[in-house]
């Protein structure tokens, strides 16, 4: 996890730099755009690859998964609006993402059993 750092990055908050599968379904499109992201928060992600630009300003669903060593968390049926299209893309979730709580807990137990 790491706070804003980049004086020219408009987000505030926290955000998660854990390498996490992402798909993306731009609403009415038939494609699927798979890719990783760089980085989430609780207002949208970031992903490493571009997508293509007819899709800017439209609303998708997404799928995301979190690999963990011994399973995984899947955050699917998210909605959001794709807000950038050029590498790196950018996703903002129409509603905050809940569960992000979770990783700070999980960090932070990490932390303490690592000494």
């Amino acid at each position: 996890m790491q706070f804003k750092q980049d004086i020219n990055d408009r987000r505030t908050g926290v955000r998660i730099q854990t390498p996490a599968q992402v798909k993306v379904q731009p609403k009415g499109a038939t494609e699927v755009f798979v890719s990783t992201a760089s980085d989430v928060s609780v207002s949208g992600l970031a992903m490493v690859n571009g997508l293509p630009k007819e899709f800017l300003g439209q609303p998708c669903f997404l799928q995301i998964v979190f690999r963990g060593e011994h399973s995984r968390l899947v955050i699917d049926q998210l909605a959001g609006e794709i807000v950038r299209t050029t590498h790196p893309a950018a996703i903002s979730f129409a509603k905050p993402l809940e569960w992000l709580l979770l990783f700070t807990v999980y960090q932070k137990k990490l932390s303490q059993a690592r000494g």
